[in-house]
């Protein structure tokens, strides 16, 4: 229990010292007027106090017919006015930092966990506990941070309200500092036990909140709404969100009931402390040993101390609680990448297409013992128009993720002009591929920004925009919109306008086109695309990629059958490969799947 104790004690300490340190960085001075203005109205009760008991005895002499000076009570007055000026002005500047605090720390949080998102592995991200993770991070960064950094100052005003009072009361008694100290304990150890029950039961059903954001996702998102009606599945998804809500608050419950009974009898010690301090301060008064006035000092000192540890102990007890997602937080923002450039890594020629060579390549995705790619070997030549068939699930597309080096092989080695590409700097290779996946995105931008994302580094060319569009029959989409190549896509934003799937692959190939690297890289960007407009578009890109590298994934045979080299593969292996013409004399795996689809046409 006590290495418990000191373990959680060493981590609030780390993690406050540490959001500490990111507000000290990001805004120094309002690091140091939440300072001031927390400490403050730690100090101001207790200099009212003294005033306020001079003036009673003042009072009381005057009463008692002893000389006196008015002078004396009016400097009193004023120094008791001027405290609770600058009380209420310390007060103003807490709220007022409140709200920087509210609006910046989550900010700040919320683009320091995007920021890691960006930079971190694929194989990071398609991992389940990873999703997690930055589930956890995504939700707390929101006002967990600001909550702790809240808690931290207000215990600043705590420690400063209990040294004072301490100090006063040890004066009095150090008897009743003592026992004041250890009736409050067992509360903070109640409300802290009380906050980690509470933080476990969130931690262990991280599961649960991914899968009710999961289910949230899909009832809201328009293009599974559609589905959802025709499926009945609505009601069907809020069962199970209910059923998720529903074992969350019962645990919940069950431990504030379990720790309920303890918590009142912490608080009886607690209460019995105090009572015991006030009775023997009011006897003082009676016996004469301390004055009346004394009598209001020692009083409010007293509630000053039981104010001050309670405060203390209550936002101790948070902090355990807060902090634990803040570590979290912390946790998933220290993760390092782990596919990065080495130190003195080899920059990629620009605008120069390298030979590809994978050299006996095998590559299962993390956590899975299936080969998805085993001992596989081709050679890409610069400037070549290669193609990949074969069924779903065949290794097509992971082909194209090793090639991006969105991961690293098992076995053997992937080579760029006779370089390991784990030797490459990334950014430089990345600089020479251009890559439109099955999946591409659809920007809620204008169509110009839609297309220039494709070479963002570099200042919108117009004319380079609209030859782009050209090239993939984007410049169709244009002439349809409203406000040209300035309209707005999407359904987010307002007066933007949605386009069919079609027209946002003509769209996104704009966007590779426009990127004009030596490596273009097309990953099923056409499945949406009538066969003709199809045809017509590999017939531009055979074109503009006559001095260019072209890698290309499809189902339509029509599409891949002017390409140099035309590689097979199933289950991972490479089992055929050459031209059409080649491929068709073969009268193998290709010429069968080509005949097929052929015989639909007919």
């Amino acid at each position: 229990m006590k290495d418990n104790s000191i373990k959680t004690l060493y981590r609030v300490f780390g993690v406050s010292r540490r959001l500490l340190g990111i507000l000290w960085r990001e805004d120094k001075r309002t690091f140091i007027e939440s300072l001031i203005a927390v400490i403050v109205p730690g100090i101001i009760p207790f200099i009212n106090a003294y005033i306020y008991a001079q003036i009673i005895n003042f009072v009381i002499m005057v009463v008692n017919g002893h000389p006196h000076s008015y002078t004396h009570l009016y400097l009193l007055i004023f120094l008791r006015i001027l405290m609770l000026f600058i009380q209420d002005a310390a007060f103003t500047a807490q709220q007022r930092n409140n709200v920087i605090f509210s609006t910046k720390i989550p900010l700040i949080f919320s683009q320091a966990v995007m920021n890691q998102l960006s930079r971190l592995d694929m194989s990071m991200i398609e991992d389940s506990d990873f999703q997690n993770k930055f589930n956890s991070a995504k939700d707390s960064a929101a006002w967990r941070p600001y909550n702790v950094l809240n808690n931290i100052f207000y215990s600043f005003q705590s420690i400063t309200q209990l040294l004072i009072a301490a100090i006063s009361i040890l004066y009095l008694n150090w008897v009743f500092a003592v026992i004041i100290l250890l009736t409050a304990l067992p509360t903070f150890f109640y409300q802290a036990k009380n906050a980690k029950s509470v933080w476990a039961i969130w931690a262990r059903n991280s599961p649960y909140r991914k899968r009710f954001n999961y289910l949230f996702y899909y009832l809201q998102d328009v293009r599974s709404v559609k589905e959802l009606k025709i499926f009945r599945l609505s009601d069907h998804f809020l069962g199970q969100a209910r059923d998720i809500s529903t074992k969350f608050s019962k645990e919940n419950i069950e431990v504030v009931n379990k720790r309920f009974f303890m918590g009142a009898f912490s608080n009886l010690l607690n209460v019995a402390g105090y009572a015991a301090v006030e009775i023997y301060i009011i006897l003082s008064t009676l016996s004469k040993k301390i004055s009346v006035g004394s009598l209001t000092y020692y009083t409010t000192a007293l509630i000053n101390f039981q104010n001050g540890l309670s405060g203390l102990f209550r936002t101790a007890s948070e902090l355990i609680d807060a902090s634990q997602y803040v570590e979290e937080i912390f946790e998933f923002l220290d993760i390092e990448p782990k596919l990065v450039s080495p130190d003195n890594a080899i920059v990629m020629k620009e605008n120069k297409a390298p030979k590809i060579e994978f050299r006996n390549v095998t590559f299962s995705y993390p956590g899975s013992d299936t080969k998805i790619l085993d001992n596989f070997s081709i050679i890409i030549e610069p400037g070549e128009k290669i193609a990949f068939v074969g069924e779903n699930g065949a290794g097509k597309t992971t082909i194209v993720k090793l090639i991006c080096r969105f991961y690293d092989v098992d076995k053997g080695e992937i080579l760029l002009d006779g370089i390991n590409i784990k030797e490459v700097d990334l950014v430089s290779w990345y600089e020479n591929i251009g890559v439109i996946f099955q999946d591409f995105l659809k920007y809620e931008y204008s169509l110009t920004d839609n297309i220039w994302f494709g070479q963002v580094n570099k200042p919108i060319n117009d004319d380079n925009i609209i030859m782009s569009a050209r090239q993939s029959g984007a410049d169709s989409v244009a002439k349809s919109l409203d406000k040209g190549y300035d309209q707005m896509l999407g359904n987010v934003f307002d007066e933007s306008t949605e386009l069919s799937t079609g027209q946002w692959q003509k769209v996104a190939l704009a966007r590779g086109f426009y990127r004009n690297a030596p490596v273009l890289i097309l990953d099923e960007p056409t499945a949406a695309i009538d066969a003709r407009a199809e045809h017509e578009i590999f017939r531009k890109v055979e074109k503009l990629t006559s001095d260019k590298t072209a890698i290309i994934i499809s189902h339509r045979f029509s599409t891949v059958r002017n390409a140099d080299k035309i590689y097979v593969i199933e289950h991972g292996k490479l089992i055929e490969s050459g031209s059409h013409k080649q491929l068709m004399k073969i009268n193998g795996v290709y010429a069968d799947l080509f005949n097929l689809q052929a015989e639909a046409y007919k």
